[in-house]
């Protein structure tokens, strides 16, 4: 069996994947906390400070989402526009114009599933993060074959 992908991963894929991350963190407790404090505190002291608490109180909810998305942007920019993953029984083969890489079964250490996506982790710090759009009909098939491989 032979699954192939052409890996065109949006900046709003990674900003979901983000927010995910800070909010499933202490992070993102934090943020909440942070943030529940300052609506009511911008409640309590509106008439002395109107403008400054809520500049704070919209900073976690609006601003912090929005630099997140901006630097997601910036990320997307980075990867290459001709990458196309494929997975056979030899294991994951990523080929670009320029590049290869061939990655065995057992050097994938883990997969992840979010809510629409899953992340397949190659190492400390790389990995391929598959999409529900990059994966399209395929995904329920590929999620049982990719479970199927890395069983250990």
């Amino acid at each position: 069996m032979e699954y192939k992908f052409r890996y065109e991963l949006t900046a709003f894929d990674l900003w979901k994947m983000s927010m995910y991350n800070i909010y499933h963190s202490i992070a993102g407790a934090i943020n909440i906390v942070f943030t529940a404090a300052f609506i009511l505190l911008t409640i309590r002291f509106w008439h002395q400070t109107a403008g400054l608490t809520l500049i704070i109180c919209l900073w976690f909810p609006l601003f912090h989402p929005l630099l997140i998305l901006k630097g997601s942007q910036k990320q997307v920019k980075g990867l290459p526009n001709d990458l196309v993953l494929s997975f056979d029984d030899d294991g994951i083969h990523a080929r670009t114009t320029s590049k290869e890489e061939d990655i065995l079964w057992q050097q994938v250490s883990s997969v992840t599933e979010h809510a629409d996506m899953m992340i397949i982790q190659t190492g400390k710090r790389h990995g391929y993060m598959l999409s529900s759009h990059i994966l399209g009909e395929q995904k329920s098939e590929f999620r049982k074959y990719l479970y199927e491989k890395i069983k250990r």
